[in-house]
């Protein structure tokens, strides 16, 4: 049985990527190569393309945090940044 993900973008699938929320990424992790995700771009129109993905969990290698995350931050005001240290 293979348990599908779509996720149709109306142009080309780019640099933006595609989503999936917590629940479906555990899915994806829970259910292993059962679970495919589907990217359709050009999705609204005639020559739309189909890119299919087993078990994307596995294949992930990195995330990434666009600028949404900004209103989760903490505000340096209180100077913060200046204590801390860094390793490289």
């Amino acid at each position: 049985m293979r348990y599908i993900e779509v996720k149709g973008r109306s142009g080309e699938w780019g640099s933006l990527g595609v989503g999936l929320t917590r629940s479906q990424f555990a899915k994806a992790a829970t259910l292993a190569d059962a679970y495919w995700l589907y990217v359709v771009d050009w999705a609204d129109q005639e020559e739309f393309r189909i890119f299919r993905i087993q078990n994307p969990a596995r294949r992930v290698n990195q995330f990434l945090y666009d600028d949404g995350w900004r209103a989760l931050s903490e505000d340096d005001q209180d100077g913060g940044f200046q204590n801390l240290e860094f390793e490289i």
